[in-house]
């Protein structure tokens, strides 16, 4: 038997499989493609647990509406935003990242620090001075 071509029924199966093909690669091409806000949660709480080790090893904290400045290890150190990062300068060390502003606040022992990311206002105690 020489056939010259597909048969109906050829065609057909060929159309359903590109058709469930399709349906499976918009499932999974959907959320792939799909721009995502990123998510600074995780980050944010290493940060801050990082900040509370650091400052637990510090003494003479000195609060300014805008940094923070300390003893640690013997060295003067300083927190503060820089380009849009809380950083620790006696080197450069960065723990938080992308923000719009920051200020610290002293209440009576306690030191907190309040952080703005475009509309998100959060704040986290940093340590706690007897």
């Amino acid at each position: 038997m020489n056939r010259k071509g597909y048969t109906l029924l050829e065609m057909l199966v060929a159309m359903f499989c590109i058709a469930i093909s399709l349906l499976l690669l918009t499932g999974i091409l959907k959320p792939l493609l799909s721009i995502q806000e990123p998510s600074y949660i995780s980050e944010d709480i290493l940060g801050i647990r990082q900040l509370r080790l650091l400052l637990a090893q510090s003494y003479h904290l000195q609060v300014d509406e805008d940094k923070l400045t300390f003893r640690y290890h013997g060295n003067e150190a300083k927190l503060l935003l820089h380009n849009h990062r809380l950083v620790r300068q006696e080197g450069y060390i960065i723990y938080l990242k992308d923000l719009d502003a920051i200020h610290f606040k002293q209440k009576g022992n306690q030191i907190y620090l309040y952080w703005r990311r475009e509309q998100d206002e959060k704040h986290a105690l940093l340590t706690y001075r007897e």
